[in-house]
Parts: C-alpha cells; sequence; structure tokens
C-alpha cells in the first residue's frame, strides 16, 4: 500500500460519513510533457532519492508523459482516490494548459488576471483562480487551480 493510500484511508476513515462531502486535492509538484515518460521518472528520482521511478509514475503530486497520459493519469487518481481538485505551480501551467483545455475541450488562453471557466461540450474543467502568489520561507510561488469535473 502506497503512502497516498495510507493517507487516503486515514481521510476516509477519519471523515467516516461526512467524506462524500469532502473534496480532495494535490499541489501537483512537477509536469513533464514528454514521450519519454519512463526516463523522466528516472531522472527525477535521480534527485529525489526517497523516490523510486514506479513511485514517481503513480504519485498525484508528479505528472509526467503524454497530453493523453496526463488525461488519464487524472482519471484513474480520481476514481483511486477522490481527487479532483489540483493546484500547479507557475513555472508548469504552460505545460498542463492543453491537458485543462482537452478535458474541458476547447482551446484555452491564460492571462496573468484571467479567471477563466473552462467551457466546451464536457465542460470537464474549470480553471478556480487567478494567479496566486504564495510566500513560503524566502521564497515567492505562484500557482493556479484547476477542478475536474466529475467522470
Amino acid at each position: 500500500m502506497s503512502e497516498v493510500d495510507k493517507r487516503m484511508q486515514l481521510i476516509r476513515n477519519v471523515a467516516a460519513e461526512r467524506y462524500a462531502q469532502l473534496e480532495l486535492n494535490a499541489l501537483v509538484q512537477r509536469v513533464v510533457v514528454t514521450n519519454h515518460r519512463r526516463e523522466a521518472a528516472e531522472e527525477l528520482a535521480n534527485r529525489w532519492m526517497q523516490l523510486s521511478p514506479d513511485e514517481i509514475l503513480e504519485s498525484p503530486y508528479v505528472l509526467i508523459g503524454t497530453v493523453d497520459q496526463l488525461i488519464e493519469d487524472l482519471q484513474v487518481r480520481q476514481e483511486r482516490w477522490g481527487i479532483s481538485y489540483y493546484v500547479v505551480f507557475e513555472p508548469y501551467m504552460d505545460a498542463f494548459a492543453p491537458v485543462v483545455a482537452r478535458l474541458a475541450g476547447s482551446v484555452i488562453a491564460v492571462t496573468d488576471h484571467d479567471l477563466i471557466e473552462m467551457a466546451g461540450p464536457r465542460n470537464a474543467g474549470t480553471l478556480l483562480s487567478p494567479p496566486r502568489t504564495e510566500i513560503s520561507g524566502r521564497s515567492q510561488v505562484a500557482t493556479r487551480a484547476w477542478r475536474l469535473r466529475g467522470s
């Protein structure tokens, strides 16, 4: 059982009957759009030595692969863990935008001050907030959040 599985089980146990009312989210640490998924995971595992390439590929906090693979991963993670809300760091917003556009069934243009409701036949993704800067220690981090609608 993975650490994420253990955490999700703890949340289910503690929340009990309230679990269905929760909206679970993940802060995505890295988005890598590539045709060489395994190699990218191995490269990250060399830097993040506490995780194996397989753990990185399974993690809800890292998205690696083609746009189609990222979409499939998001759907699998929503089914497995109930995660439907993703926050992406600013350096990875451009890489993640085609995923949101594909899920929404529309082309997306994101600017620094837009609050965009994704539209399209499936209405699958919503940009929840404009970029937000959070101060953590000495660094400032801009993020965007997307919510995946039920499949």
